[in-house]
């Protein structure tokens, strides 16, 4: 996400509303697999908070630290995620999301997913749904070589 500001003013107003979560950041993401809205693993929880009943059971949230690492050569290294428990922390993150549609060719079941990001971390939708299996179609850093050769074979 790129924000411009053309003025202070409107610099110090966007800054305001991004850090009081004014700024929605919403996404439709394709990801690998047979995605549960609830029960995923043990740093997937529900977030129900403020929610009608009726939503309460579809929104999940993914709530784990990131942190940026570089590979030996000092280039950009895949996020990592913090898994509970560990001595690694990461900043803070939090996406929700809902699961929309399933869908499934000869090479690969997906989902149609829903995202929010609570936080803006850098690859935070990627590294978030590749630590619970579902890593995000066509994406080179955060799938296996194998998986996503395959991938542009349909999505390119």
């Amino acid at each position: 996400l790129i924000i411009v500001a053309k003025t202070y003013e409107a610099y110090f107003d966007l800054q305001l509303q991004l850090n009081a979560g004014l700024i929605a950041r919403e996404y439709l993401v394709l990801c690998h697999g047979w995605l549960e809205a609830v029960g995923i693993q043990q740093d997937v929880g529900n977030d129900e908070g403020d929610r009608p009943p009726s939503e309460q059971a579809a929104i999940a949230s993914i709530k784990a630290g990131l942190e940026w690492t570089t590979t030996a050569a000092g280039l950009p290294a895949p996020t990592e995620v913090s898994k509970p428990g560990s001595s690694r922390r990461g900043r803070p993150s939090k996406t929700e999301f809902k699961v929309l549609a399933h869908a499934f060719n000869d090479l690969s079941r997906c989902t149609l997913v829903y995202v929010r990001l609570g936080t803006g971390r850098r690859h935070q939708i990627r590294a978030h749904l590749a630590s619970i299996g579902h890593p995000v179609v066509c994406d080179a850093k955060y799938t296996d070589q194998e998986q996503f050769q395959t991938d542009l074979q349909w999505c390119p």
